[in-house]
Parts: structure tokens; C-alpha cells; sequence
């Protein structure tokens, strides 16, 4: 155990140290749990974002990754939706009437040096991702309005093929 915190302890010095990281940990809104409604969706939603930093016009969210491999981190944010994740935070906070200027990932190495890379989400990944987490809330709210479910099997498929499936046959019920 003294390994693992002996070991933490380095990553987080490695950040604190940095110029570059550092404001992001010293300033903002720890672990903001904010509650919105979508009148378009019709839905309640709630976000937890590690940080949010005010500006002077707006703020930024701030999430913080680790990754065994720093170099291979392009794959996981794909693979993990991290750009949906995003576009989500930043659209619930925009019902809120909070102007998010953006959204920056903080990603780590877990392993020496513990180097780190900030990543910018791009404006074309949180249109992707607004886009499927809309398809997804939307295939939730049919899911459990739907009073006759469909049920097919889909543990075969790869996780992405999934929702236009789903969409496609209108399915409302999803057996792992």
C-alpha cells in the first residue's frame, strides 16, 4: 500500500509542478454536481465534472484521466466516449445558463515519468457526442415508455453498432 500511495503522491507532484497543470488543480469548482431539465428531451439530468474553472466570458470543465499508456490515450478516448461525456457536461451546464467555453481533458501516465497531456475537446467531437447522447436519452425515454418491449440479442456486436441497430428496428429493450 505505501507503493500506491508513495506512487500517487509523485503523479499528483508531477502535476503541481507543472506550469501548464497546475491552475487547473489550485482553482475552481471541485466534483460540481448540477441538476438541469431538458425541455426537449422532457427529461431530468444530473452531471458530476471533476472542475469547472469560471472565466472572465464563460467557464471550463475540466476532467482529469489516467492512462497506462500515454501514447495510445487517442484509441481509449474513442473506445470510452469521452467526447460525449464532454457534450454532455457542457450541455447541461448550458441549461443552466452557464456559457462553457470548453471542455479540456487532463490525462495522465500512470506509469515514470508520469508525464500528462491537456487535450482541448474540438467543437466537431462535442457535436458528435451531442448528437449520440440525444440518441441515446431518446432511446432510454422509448425504452421505458414502451409498455410492449422488443427484445433481441445483441452481445455479439461492438458497443457502437448498437444505437443505430436499436434505432433502425425500433427496438425499446436490449438483452446483454
Amino acid at each position: 500500500k505505501q507503493y500506491q500511495l508513495d506512487k500517487a503522491q509523485n503523479m499528483v507532484d508531477v502535476l503541481y509542478n507543472s506550469s501548464a497543470a497546475a491552475p487547473f488543480l489550485t482553482k475552481g469548482i471541485n466534483e460540481e454536481e448540477v441538476f438541469a431539465f431538458d425541455t426537449t428531451l422532457n427529461m431530468d439530468l444530473r452531471i458530476k465534472a471533476d472542475k469547472r474553472l469560471k472565466q472572465r466570458s464563460g467557464s471550463l470543465i475540466f476532467e482529469y484521466k489516467t492512462t497506462s499508456n500515454l501514447n495510445d490515450f487517442t484509441s481509449t478516448y474513442t473506445s470510452f466516449k469521452y467526447y460525449l461525456k464532454a457534450a454532455f457536461y457542457k450541455h447541461v451546464y448550458e441549461l443552466q445558463n452557464e456559457k462553457i467555453n470548453d471542455v479540456v481533458i487532463l490525462v495522465q501516465s500512470t506509469e515514470e515519468p508520469f508525464d500528462f497531456k491537456i487535450i482541448k475537446v474540438s467543437n466537431i467531437d462535442l457535436q458528435i457526442g451531442k448528437c449520440e447522447f440525444i440518441e441515446g436519452l431518446e432511446l432510454i425515454k422509448k425504452y421505458i415508455y414502451n409498455p410492449e418491449p422488443k427484445t433481441i440479442e445483441l452481445s455479439q456486436m461492438k458497443s457502437w453498432d448498437k444505437y443505430s441497430l436499436i434505432k433502425k428496428y425500433n427496438l425499446t429493450e436490449v438483452m446483454e
